[in-house]
């Protein structure tokens, strides 16, 4: 996902006080894409796109999958009565994890790529969940800031649709510069070497992915330090 990059130069409050300068950009957040371990046809698409799952959620399952388990209980009965090898049967529980979709982590069902009765290669994807626990903010500074950054530093998230400021952290700075996309930038902006830099939500609950944001890098004198 590609962020709206826009930056403003530090203003002054109604103090004379300089502000600090304020980056906008869009919610973006961990993607993963699942697919089953298994080939077949797909039977039972639990999820709908924008779904919230929980991690362990079963989300898919493909065809012949109330078989497999069948077959793995009969097993685990034999097993106990000596009339199994343990191999055989754990062989038959990795077909029923093989062919079920879990939810790796909490978070919302970006994408549903596969549709019931749909036939699927094993690692084909057919879903793509976002990690709601790690939402992040995706900004570009001008390299004479950059250097003033850390990783931790406190910042404060303004999203549409809600009237509370989000407290947030920076999580990564690159390690090299970019080019701004020109499609937000002057001509003398687009000069500039822009670096990109993750502003994690420290609580993203009622924030979804891909609407825009304000992002505000606090100072320790800002932020009460």
């Amino acid at each position: 996902m590609i962020s709206l990059i826009l930056w403003s130069a530090a203003a002054c409050d109604g103090h004379g006080r300089n502000s600090a300068p304020v980056y906008s950009g869009s919610v973006e957040l961990t993607e993963h894409s699942l697919g089953f371990a298994a080939s077949g046809r797909i039977e039972n698409l639990l999820v709908e796109e924008g779904d919230r799952v929980s991690q362990g959620q079963r989300l898919a399952l493909l065809d012949h999958f109330n078989q497999a388990v069948r077959d793995a209980e009969r097993a685990q009965h034999l097993l106990d009565s000596g009339g199994f090898s343990r191999q055989e049967y754990e062989h038959l529980r990795q077909v029923v994890d093989d062919m079920q979709l879990i939810a790796p982590v909490d978070g919302v069902i970006l994408n549903k790529i596969r549709e019931n009765g749909e036939v699927t290669a094993a690692g084909a994807p057919v879903l793509v969940i976002g990690d709601t626990n790690r939402v992040w903010v995706k900004i570009y500074v001008p390299e004479h800031t950059v250097t003033r950054l850390r990783i931790g530093q406190p910042a404060r998230v303004r999203v549409d649709g809600l009237e509370r400021d989000l407290p947030a952290r920076i999580s990564s700075i690159a390690a090299q510069a970019e080019f701004t996309p020109r499609n937000v930038q002057t001509p003398e902006e687009r000069t500039m070497q822009m670096f990109g830099v993750k502003v994690q939500l420290d609580d993203p609950s009622g924030v979804r992915p891909g609407i825009f944001a304000d992002v505000e890098i606090l100072t320790d004198e800002r932020s009460g330090h």
